[in-house]
């Protein structure tokens, strides 16, 4: 046996909690069910009123020790823009294209009313758009895709706003 602890977290994909387990060696303790408050809520609420009102939000996220920026777009808008940034990717292949952007929209969640509530779940996933990349050290990441998706777990920190752009030589 070792004396070096290790956490396993498993997320349940319906609903925002995570079982941790402390291994000892070969040892394992009960799983303590502990509620997402390491996500950062304002951030999941900036992210539900994109998908519930549209409401658009610039931001700024640190990933440890990276930077990415961007604005706060619906999982509905973030996935009708990469189905059909997959399905150009694969226009040389106009039945796969078709078929696995189908497939892709798919996933889309229903179309909230307006005058509703915001759901008592938070979103996990922050889609952006219009993205820009940035790393100590290094020029801005030129990409090919506007669009980015991440975990909010993964974000250690964020502001409203974006830096400016770099300029042109």
């Amino acid at each position: 046996m070792t004396s070096e602890h290790q956490i396993i977290s498993e997320t349940d994909l319906n609903e925002d909690v995570s079982t941790d387990v402390a291994v000892t060696g070969d040892e394992a303790e009960a799983p303590v069910e502990t509620s997402r408050l390491d996500h950062d809520q304002l951030l999941q609420e900036l992210v539900a009123y994109a998908n519930h009102w549209g409401i658009r939000t610039v931001v700024t996220l640190n990933l440890g020790g990276s930077m990415v920026s961007g604005t706060i777009i619906s999982t509905r808008e973030y996935l009708d823009k990469f189905a059909a940034e997959y399905r150009k990717h694969l226009s040389p292949i106009p039945e796969a294209a078709e078929a696995l952007g189908d497939r892709i929209l798919s996933f889309k969640p229903d179309e909230p009313k307006t005058d509703d509530p915001l759901p008592a779940q938070k979103p996990r996933f922050i889609n952006l758009e219009n993205v820009r990349t940035y790393a100590p050290g290094r020029p801005q990441l030129a990409i090919s895709s506007s669009l980015w998706r991440g975990n909010i777990a993964g974000v250690t920190g964020f502001f409203i706003g974006a830096p400016p752009p770099p300029e042109s030589k």
